[in-house]
């Protein structure tokens, strides 16, 4: 602190590295696989890797998109997923039962198949949000998409 502050030399392992799914966007057509009682339809699409979404309260939707380059020496970091494992964990939107404020029960998938079998993602949900007429809204930076899930009824 003050006005000569120490910086220490970079430890290479402050940062972890990390293997992630090779990003590839999904085939024509594709989606993620909606749970039972689920349908899943695209709400956006083409979009430039979108992040955050936001409801307004005269139900207009808001996304946050990014694709900046990387310069020289910077690094950039997410934990939304693990790609170093077999297979990838955190692909998937899951619900988690809460009662009085607390959880009540194992998380349930809600959307899968953001990852082939081959490792390789399609998508990679990232914010999430509900609409005005209560619908389920991920954002897939990989898949460039917005994704609408609702009960299989609506």
């Amino acid at each position: 602190m003050g006005p000569h502050p120490v910086i220490r030399p970079v430890d290479r392992h402050l940062i972890p590295t990390v293997q992630v799914a090779v990003a590839k966007g999904w085939p024509a057509g594709g989606k993620p696989t909606a749970a039972a009682g689920i349908a899943v339809t695209p709400f956006a699409t083409g979009l430039n890797h979108p992040r955050w979404l936001y409801v307004l309260p005269n139900g207009d939707v808001l996304v946050a998109e990014t694709n900046t380059p990387s310069k020289p020496g910077e690094v950039k970091s997410r934990e939304h997923a693990s790609g170093n494992r077999k297979p990838p964990v955190g692909y998937k939107v899951v619900f988690v039962p809460f009662a009085n404020g607390t959880p009540s029960g194992m998380p349930v998938d809600v959307l899968t198949g953001f990852v082939n079998e081959h490792g390789e993602a399609y998508g990679r949900p990232l914010g999430v949000a509900i609409d005005a007429h209560g619908a389920l809204l991920v954002a897939d930076d990989v898949g460039k998409a917005v994704w609408r899930a609702t009960g299989a009824a609506r």
